[in-house]
């Protein structure tokens, strides 16, 4: 198979054979291939949100002191082939036709000896491990796909180091409809004598703030004797940097008068942490805590502009940014049938906004409603919404929490827990099915993205070849 084949083969394979979780398949092939994932070292990482990014400082910091690191991670924002990288090389076309020509030899063997046919990201990986050895790699950074426990990159033995990121909830018809079921299958990957470090997870406490904090902002102090809690709090910097001016409609720069592109000022929000010594609020005492305020979310994110074709692709209804009155930051138009978003807003919030409202849509719509014979109050229609929007939104990295969690609160002032549990199985279902279906069509667009990419790619190739020939003939003529 060539390149194209090769890829042809693997979209074949995406929409024929569905994902599963186990290790059986992944063995027998490997197998087949003379397991060269053993001749191998890892570093493996496994969570919800930040794999991509501890492994992009890792490749940094590991490639400048001098090793040579292989690279795997999915998905990739500019090429396919980015997947699979060593010494900041790419897997080559070439190399990657004659691998997957490899692999799909022995899955022709595999299936005529009756073993099911492997998936996609098993083939994939499969490919990593080849590529990863023949490259002679000191060690490998693998990201897992999915889960742990199962996931086709846990049939490695090498593992030096284990690394479990935040942990939230994701893929829940896979992994469990608990935290607690979702850790154990994505600590799966540690391995006996292995070292493992994990990211802080999920705390129990409720409503926590620094000693000082209570008494100046909540006139409340720390009762004598208690212990502070220790955790690492964002202690977020704003930056303003200059920028080429983009327009909104051809995404290109905007050149001005004088032919030289544009540029604004725009302010970014910088993450920064540190560690900080804070009290839940059940240790201390004093005046009630006041109604809680809403806070705008503020930050941008690098596949905003996907997240939010996706979103719109999969909504019933259109999605139009438009001016929204008062403090509202968007609503869906019951009459009318479309999600207004209030403009100007930060990426953050508009995407949270957004999924906010297409769960109203999908799940508050009155004729549907009152067809089903379906009866639920303002609040149980807002927490619905707004714990969709949180559980979506903290899946693909964005940590809404700030804004979620006391928007939830400020309606659930007066409700009991019997009423809100109600919603449970409503909230976890739909969760479920716009992550699914926003991943799927952010694949798809990625999957666009790509081949328009490699197609410019080739391009460029084939004008760069007819410009070389051409210069050869006039050589040639000049010559004669």
């Amino acid at each position: 198979m060539n390149y194209q084949e090769s890829r042809e083969y693997i979209d074949r394979i995406t929409r024929e054979i569905p994902s599963v979780l186990g290790l059986d398949h992944m063995r027998e092939l490997m197998k087949r291939l003379g397991n060269p994932q053993d001749d191998l070292k890892y570093v493996h990482v496994a969570g919800t949100n930040g794999k991509g990014s501890v492994i992009a400082f890792l490749y940094s910091a590991l490639s400048g002191a001098g090793y040579r690191i292989g690279r795997y991670v999915s998905p990739t924002l500019y090429s396919y082939r980015g997947r699979m990288e060593v010494a900041g090389s790419r897997i080559s076309r070439e190399s990657f036709a004659a691998y997957i020509t490899q692999v799909a030899e022995a899955i022709i063997a595999m299936t005529k000896d009756g073993y099911p046919h492997p998936t996609a990201f098993e083939i994939e990986t499969a490919v990593a491990f080849l590529f990863f050895r023949d490259e002679k790699c000191d060690l490998v950074l693998l990201e897992v796909g999915m889960g742990g426990n199962l996931d086709a990159t846990n049939i490695i033995k090498n593992t030096l180091l284990a690394v479990l990121v935040s942990i939230s909830m994701d893929h829940m018809s896979f992994l469990g409809n608990s935290l607690s079921q979702i850790a154990e299958k994505k600590a799966g990957i540690i391995k006996d004598h292995c070292h493992v470090v994990t990211a802080m997870q999920k705390p129990e406490a409720t409503l926590v703030a620094g000693y000082q904090a209570w008494k100046k902002k909540f006139n409340r102090h720390v009762k004598r004797g208690e212990k502070g809690i220790q955790i690492i709090a964002p202690a977020p910097i704003r930056e303003k940097q200059e920028i080429e001016k983009i327009d909104p409609v051809t995404k290109e720069p905007v050149i001005g008068d004088d032919g030289q592109p544009e540029t604004e000022i725009v302010e970014m929000v910088i993450p920064r942490f540190r560690v900080t010594t804070v009290f839940d609020v059940s240790q201390t005492e004093g005046e009630p805590i006041a109604e809680l305020e809403v806070p705008e979310l503020t930050g941008s994110v690098q596949f905003y502009d996907t997240f939010m074709q996706a979103l719109q692709n999969i909504s019933p209804v259109p999605i139009r940014m438009m001016n929204v009155e008062g403090d509202a930051k968007g609503y869906y138009h019951q009459t009318e049938k479309y999600i207004a978003i209030k403009e100007d807003m930060s990426n953050v919030q508009t995407m949270k906004t957004g999924v906010h409202e297409v769960s109203h849509a999908l799940l508050h719509d009155q004729e549907v409603m009152d067809a089903e014979g379906v009866l639920k109050d303002q609040t149980t229609k807002e927490v619905e919404a707004e714990s969709i929007a949180y559980i979506v939104c903290n899946h693909f990295g964005l940590d809404t929490s700030e804004y979620s969690f006391t928007y939830i609160a400020s309606w659930c002032e007066s409700r009991d827990m019997k009423a809100l549990k109600a919603s449970m199985d409503t909230i976890r279902k739909t969760s479920a099915e716009i992550i699914g279906n926003i991943e799927e069509q952010m694949h798809e667009l990625e999957r666009e993205n790509i081949m328009q990419y490699e197609e410019k790619e080739a391009s460029a190739t084939r004008q760069e070849k007819l410009e070389q020939d051409s210069a050869e003939k006039i050589d040639e003529t000049l010559l004669l």
